[in-house]
């Protein structure tokens, strides 16, 4: 989430870059986007209509507010009554009480993603006659805040998404019954819909979206939802059959889904009481036969059975329901019958078969006469007939048939496809390249042909295809490729060659003809040196990938402004560049985003950086830079984000920059873990003194993880004008010093968390006059002063956990706003009671836990009202405490207690109970298996082995067999071997899975015997002493997205048949699409060797192609490159290697198989052979 205060500056610098301009005959439309007055962590838009600039004044008639991310725990003052949208989002929010939104007519008002607990019966009692839309989802409400709601006369759209409503059984909606048009109640506790005359959802008269998935329901009656509705949304519940009763009522309805439920069967419908549908999704169900599919003779436009069990479709299963798309991809189809889309021969557009077990084409494909797009991809197709859609040559655009086992390109059956535009043949095991463009390549716009087993590409190689304007090529073994290969191409736009160049350099010739190229994928090729003119004839050029290579140099001029005027991303990470030279990125006016990180750099040219005009970030982290030149960064007004964190600064040269940054969008910089200390003119400590350093426009400074002995006062001083957000965190600050933040008025953040803070002095935090967040966390103070924080008139939110206070003087906190007060983790033996008096009017979270405090009276609190959530862990007593009523208990914690007997008994009347933790009942001695019968419900449990109880008398999966619906598992094995405690053991609905356990040492090759998840499974392995793993023990596994978690074992070596089979083509078949959660390996003593190799080489292809495809997640991207750049490998000498960049030349060439750890599961030459042909 993009956080808000990134853009912040005073409201008097406004500029033209400030607003939006639309004009028409008799004004000029402003949009202003500024920050905030009454909170400059907010942003403030204004839309205008004026016949000439305003003046700053009228900045303060305001049309929106934005405070997503800012941190609150109750609404802040809003002040002026033009404001029309209000979004707080993600902020901390807990109640929105009466009057907290006096005097704004708001229309739209977003609360979503906060801590809501509580909302006013008339908190919107000022816009109840212009409310149109509220969003509250993503909170911790209870109920449907009926009395806060029942009232509002326009309001149209509600969300109450992802809050704790289990009933909607009372509720009273009232005006909302005539207005509402979109309600969302996703993701909440709710088993059932009301059926109360008076109650129910159809009193809703307007009603045409509801979105009521994520919940528990069983049914849906027939009477349970509004009429009037278009779209009803009914997925992930726990229906167990398909709601044909609620159909005949909605005559409206064109959109139902009703995806991850766990229904069987499909019902024979009445068409004289069902109207035609858009969409109906029954996906991730346990479906195993189409029949006569829901009946005759009405229209689905859009059919999805993907995620099922389907293994057979009877002939004429689908006839009389005139379908256009039809989705049946991961099931288990084998073969079809040659009748099987009987009915569908002249409706059909758009066909999904892919992910099933199909061998051959079915036979009924051919009977399809208007298909438009159809998908075989990961099939085990070896051939296509020459006919195969030759019934719909006229049509066809769009096929996929990647991920099968093709030997050879099926030009014959191309020459019938005359209109195709989209050809996907990625993923298979080609080595011709005889595609015979002349015969059908004309129209043909996109073409995949990566991980296959390319070696060549001749001359004139996609001769005919000159409407190609994106090839993919990646993952190949190209030794050569022809000068004249991509002749031809003139309206190529992109082009990948990624992980594809075996042996080659770069191919600076093969280029040449591409003059409409934008986009250019050349990562992960080993190449070392690039050609002066290497990318001259790519003026068009947008975005250069040359990550993963061992590139030393960059030649001059190899980016010019006067040929690459569109040039916006270059991506140079992981090589071994050691300088960058002068001009290198000069004058290149759009240029947005640079990234050097993960090299050598020991050098930046002055002018490296110059006269770039673009919102740019720059990445020059994880180098070894110690020094910066002065005038490196020249004339960069729009620079956003300079990231140089984990090189080896001593200190900071300001004057590096020079015209850099602007007012009004000041940068990010983050220079952390460096080795930055206190400048001599820091050390002086002498506020009235100054030094003259280059004008600069920052919002946040990253200066945590570094050697600071003391705050860098003249440092961040220079930088006041903008200051927002000051990270300090993990250095060696001992003492915070007199006026140490003295002239830091505009900082609203200051995090000195993890330094060796002693001592405060009484006014070392004068001058944050408009600070709001403090955090003093894990120091070694021991003393605050009276009026310690008297002078933060604005401060929120306080964090003073893990210190060594044992009191607080009673007036510590006045005049400060305080809603959030960590104190966890010290001294206290009592509640500071009279420190929080000055408070108690804004307090609404103090957490004391973890410190000494062993009694409290019940009237502790009186004095804060609004306070409510409170941690206090560590009581013995407690005046006048009770117990919950547990009628509609959801969670349910037993571990760690000496409990020796559990049976039927002790869980009955927990029909709600949605989680519950069961491990570390060390002293039990039984455990009936229908202990759990009327828990049905559960989608989450914490549950253990007993090998103690004997075998007859307990099974762990015959407790397990009641819960159809769980989700997450998490199990604590006690014994030394996991064989055959959890055979069979698995919910089909499983999404989570996790094994945990210290004594465990080894994993069976069947350990997981009966886990088929249809869609995503995350499989976590955590805590053990397990060292090796299985062969196959991975790749058994069916789901579509795996994320495979085996941080914190004792593994010595990941072997790859753990995660492919024996079998060199399934590997190139798959990549690593099918752990898109990725591998981790984090905190592992892995020996170095062929696996490391390996297991790095995977890594990186894992980071191309599931993470870097789409620049738009690139951020994201960065971050997990950070987390796989942690997992190491232990050399003999003991020397740790990071994994993602190990490399171990005999491992290509068969002579490092002495490397490998002695394993039962794998021989060097079989490990040869994956990681040639994964790569």
């Amino acid at each position: 989430m993009e956080a808000e205060h990134a853009l912040c500056f005073p409201l008097p610098f406004v500029t033209l870059a400030s607003y939006a301009v639309t004009e028409d005959d008799n004004a000029t439309t402003l949009v202003f986007n500024t920050p905030c007055p009454f909170n400059t962590l907010c942003r403030c838009v204004s839309n205008q209509s004026t016949h000439g600039i305003p003046i700053y004044k009228s900045l303060q008639v305001f049309n929106q507010v934005h405070c997503n991310d800012v941190p609150f725990t109750k609404l802040p003052g809003i002040p002026g009554s033009n404001v029309t949208e209000l979004s707080i989002v993600g902020s901390g929010v807990e109640v929105v009480g009466d009057g907290s939104l006096a005097e704004l007519n708001l229309r739209t008002l977003n609360l979503a993603n906060n801590r809501l607990l509580l909302i006013e019966p008339h908190a919107f009692e000022h816009s109840k006659n212009t409310l149109e839309a509220l969003d509250i989802s993503y909170n911790n409400l209870q109920a449907i805040p009926e009395y806060a709601i029942n009232k509002l006369a326009h309001l149209k759209l509600l969300s109450v998404e992802r809050n704790e409503i289990s009933t909607l059984m009372s509720v009273v909606w009232g005006n909302l019954t005539s207005t509402l048009e979109f309600l969302f109640l996703s993701g909440n506790h709710l088993f059932s819909l009301p059926l109360t005359p008076g109650y129910t959802l159809m009193q809703f008269r307007k009603l045409i979206a509801l979105k009521i998935d994520g919940n528990y329901l069983k049914t849906l009656a027939a009477n349970s939802v509004p009429f009037s509705l278009v779209t009803l949304d009914a997925s992930k519940n726990h229906l167990d059959e398909f709601p044909g009763g609620i159909l005949p009522n909605l005559n409206e309805l064109k959109k139902l889904y009703l995806s991850d439920n766990s229904i069987e069967t499909l019902p024979t419908l009445n068409k004289s009481k069902i109207k035609d549908l858009v969409v109906l999704d029954i996906s991730n169900n346990l479906i195993k036969q189409l029949n006569d599919v829901l009946g005759r003779g009405f229209k689905i436009s859009e059919l999805v059975l993907s995620y099922n069990k389907i293994s057979a479709v009877s002939p004429k299963a689908f006839s009389g329901i005139a379908c256009q798309k039809l989705n049946l991809s991961f099931n288990k189809l084998q073969s079809m019958h040659e009748r099987a889309f009987y009915g569908l021969t002249y409706n059909l557009e758009e066909l999904d078969l892919s992910s099933n077990i199909f061998t051959k084409l079915p036979k009924s494909l051919p009977s399809l006469k208007r298909l438009k797009r159809v998908s075989l991809k990961n099939n085990n197709l070896f051939t296509i007939s020459d006919s195969a859609f030759k019934n719909s040559s006229g049509s066809l655009v769009n096929l996929d048939l990647s991920h099968n086992n093709f030997q050879n390109f099926p030009k014959h059956t191309m020459y019938n496809l005359r209109r195709l535009e989209k050809l996907n043949f990625g993923y298979n095991h080609i080595i011709d390249t005889g595609f015979g463009f002349s015969r059908w390549g004309q129209t043909l716009s996109f073409l995949s042909l990566e991980s296959n087993q390319l070696f060549e590409l001749p001359s004139n190689a996609f001769k005919h295809a000159h409407h190609l304007t994106k090839l993919k090529l990646g993952y190949n073994q190209f030794s050569k490729i022809s000068d004249k290969a991509f002749a031809n191409l003139d309206n190529l736009i992109a082009l990948d060659l990624g992980f594809s160049l075996k042996n080659m350099s770069f191919p600076e010739n093969a280029l040449t003809p591409l003059k409409r190229l934008k986009e250019l994928h050349l990562d992960n090729n080993n190449i070392k040196e690039l050609p002066i003119k290497g990318f001259a004839s790519c003026r068009q050029l947008n975005h250069i990938n040359l990550q993963f290579n061992k590139i030393e140099t960059l030649p001059p001029n190899l980016f010019r402004p006067s040929t690459h005027k569109e040039l916006e991303e270059v991506r140079l990470a992981f090589n071994k560049l050691t300088v960058i030279e002068s001009l290198t990125f000069g004058n290149m006016q759009k240029l947005k985003l640079v990234d050097v990180s993960f090299n050598t750099l020991h050098t930046l040219q002055p002018e490296s950086f110059k006269n770039i005009q673009a919102r740019i970030v720059i990445l020059l982290s994880h180098n070894l830079l110690v020094n910066i030149h002065n005038r490196t960064f020249i004339n960069l007004p729009n620079l956003i984000e300079l990231d140089l964190h984990n090189n080896e600064l001593k200190e900071i040269n300001w004057h590096m920059f020079h015209n850099v940054s602007n007012a009004m969008h000041p940068m990010t910089l983050n220079l952390s873990r460096n080795r930055l200390d206190n400048s001599w003119y820091d050390l002086r400590q002498n506020p009235s003194w100054s030094v003259v350093l280059p004008e600069v426009y920052v919002s946040s400074i990253d200066l945590s993880h570094n050697e600071y002995k003391d705050v860098p006062f003249i440092t961040l001083n220079t930088l006041n004008g903008t200051l927002k957000i000051v990270n300090l965190g993990y250095n060696h600050i001992k003492t915070l010093h007199d006026k140490a933040f003295f002239h830091l008025g505009k900082v609203e953040i200051v995090n000195l968390e993890h330094n060796i803070i002693s001592e405060l002095n009484e006014t070392s935090f004068k001058g944050l006059k408009n600070v709001q967040v403090v955090d003093l966390s894990h120091n070694h103070i021991s003393r605050i002063f009276t009026e310690q924080f008297g002078h933060l008139d604005k401060l929120r939110v306080l964090d003073l956990s893990y210190n060594h206070i044992s009191t607080l003087p009673g007036d510590a906190f006045k005049r400060t706003k305080i809603e959030k007060l960590i104190l966890r983790g010290n001294a206290f033996v009592n509640v500071p009671v009279q420190s929080l008096l000055s408070i108690g009017h804004t307090l609404g979270v103090l957490d004391l836990s973890y410190n000494r405090i062993e009694n409290m009276d019940a009237d502790q609190f009186t004095t804060s009202p609004l306070l409510t959530d409170l941690n206090l862990n560590n009581l013995t007593t407690w005046t006048d405490a009770g117990w919950i009523n547990s009628r509609h208990l959801t969670e349910l914690d037993i571990s760690s207690n000496p409990i020796k007997i559990l049976t039927r008994e002790n869980f009955d009347g927990l029909n709600s109970l949605l989680s519950l933790n069961l491990q570390h009942l060390n002293k039990l001695e039984r455990f009936d298996a229908d202990s759990l019968v009327s828990c049905s419900q559960i989608v989450s449990l914490k549950v253990q082995t007993w090998p103690n109880i004997e075998k007859y008398r307990f099974r762990l999966p015959a407790v397990l067999a009641t819960l159809k619906y769980l989700q997450r598992l998490s199990v604590h094995i006690v014994e030394k071997k996991l064989t055959d405690q959890l055979s069979e053991a698995f919910s089909k609905k499983l999404r989570v899975l996790e094994i945990t356990g210290s004594s465990l040492q080894e994993i069976g090759a069947d350990a997981l015997k009966g886990l088929d998840p249809s869609k995503e499974l995350l499989l976590k392995i955590s805590g053990t002493n397990v060292t090796t793993l299985p062969s196959n023990f991975f790749s058994k596994l069916s789901a579509e997205a795996l994320t495979i978690d085996l941080r914190g074992n004792s593994l010595s070596d990941v072997p790859p048949l753990s995660f492919y089979i024996n079998d060199e083509s399934a590997m190139r078949k798959s990549g690593t699409h099918k752990y898109r959660g990725g591998i981790w390996v984090q905190g592992n003593p892995i020996s170095c060797g062929c696996q490391a190799f390996w297991l790095g080489r995977w890594m990186r292809r894992y980071f191309k192609e599931v993470l870097s495809g789409d620049t738009k997640i690139y951020s994201y991207g960065r971050e997990v490159l950070e987390h796989m750049h942690q997992a190491e490998c232990i050399e003999k000498t003991g020397i740790r290697s990071k994994i993602l960049t190990y490399e171990m030349l005999d491992c290509f060439t068969g002579g490092g198989a002495h490397m490998v750890p002695g394993s039962v599961f794998l021989a060097s030459a079989v490990l040869l052979a994956l990681t040639r042909h994964l790569f």
